[in-house]
């Protein structure tokens, strides 16, 4: 598990670096969380909480906005997420496209 952090951690400055320089305003969308249950191919919530972390402290670091998905769709996972399932209903990616637009609209108007 460290080794792939540390993947991410060097792939993610190295994305960073790059897009900062185009000058374009940036956001980072958390990555969801994954349901309890056997998920199939098996994905563990404990370590899209530990790639947040990681990742989530590499956008403060050099100043990248960021949109929480992840402390928005936690509470509310049974109405929008499939059951035993990383994919949304309609309704709850509906739900976080709005997320996303809102927070992109406000970048928009920095």
């Amino acid at each position: 598990m460290r080794s792939l952090i540390m993947l991410i951690v060097l792939g993610s400055l190295e994305l960073v670096r790059i897009m900062k320089a185009t000058k374009a305003k940036l956001i980072w969308a958390s990555t969801t969380p994954v349901p309890e249950g056997d998920v199939k191919p098996v994905r563990r919530n404990a370590d899209v909480v530990s790639y947040n972390l990681v990742a989530k402290k590499i956008m403060d670091d050099n100043g990248v906005a960021i949109n929480d998905l992840y402390v928005f769709a936690l509470p509310r996972l049974k109405t929008i997420q499939q059951p035993v399932n990383v994919h949304f209903t309609p309704s709850g990616s509906a739900a976080l496209a709005e997320r996303v637009a809102k927070a992109i609209e406000a970048a928009l108007r920095e």
